[in-house]
């Protein structure tokens, strides 16, 4: 299942859009999604607490497949199918 969401890092005043593909499960909470990328956001983000993230999913999941383009439409993309990997603003993180 792919999920598109929005965060803000510390304080609200800028907004990010994300899409996660391939969550391997069917129920998927904002806290959860937070716990799976928190370790990719911290790496491209200067943050040491979950709690300096705020996370909103958009009501709509997709099976879309990922897409080149899709590091240009949003801020963060992480991919959980093999090769995993994530992008920060079009750039491959790892």
């Amino acid at each position: 299942m792919n999920i598109t969401f929005a965060y803000t890092i510390g304080a609200p005043n800028q907004i990010y859009y994300g899409k996660y593909y391939g969550y391997r499960s069917d129920a998927v909470s904002e806290a959860d999604l937070l716990a799976s990328l928190f370790p990719s956001l911290q790496q491209c983000y200067q943050i040491e607490s979950v709690n300096e993230i705020t996370i909103s999913i958009f009501a709509r999941y997709s099976n879309d497949e990922f897409s080149d383009r899709d590091p240009f439409k949003y801020n963060f993309v992480f991919c959980n199918t093999p090769p995993v990997r994530f992008y920060l603003n079009g750039t491959l993180m790892n």
